[in-house]
């Protein structure tokens, strides 16, 4: 594990890739312990905008993975055309 950045008060958490297809891993943020809440941002955002509700959901005991889709933020950017 890695701490996060200041901003995230959890103390601890997971940042780590998955590979989707050859060539193209999505970034991931794994914080807190509790029930799961999946952030997905939307065009053209990383997973750290939502640095706010890392904190006040992590507090309120809940577990929070932000996804960050590909071509965006620490996800890769494929090499061939989006399909």
């Amino acid at each position: 594990m890695k701490k996060l950045p200041k901003k995230i008060i959890s103390g601890m958490a997971r940042a780590e890739y998955i590979e989707v297809e050859p060539n193209v891993r999505l970034h991931i943020t794994d914080a807190g312990e509790g029930r799961p809440i999946v952030l997905l941002p939307g065009w053209p955002l990383s997973d750290e905008m939502y640095e706010y509700q890392y904190n006040d959901l992590i507090k309120n005991n809940f577990r929070v993975i932000g996804i960050t889709l590909r071509g965006f933020g620490k996800s890769d950017k494929p090499y061939s055309a989006y399909n």
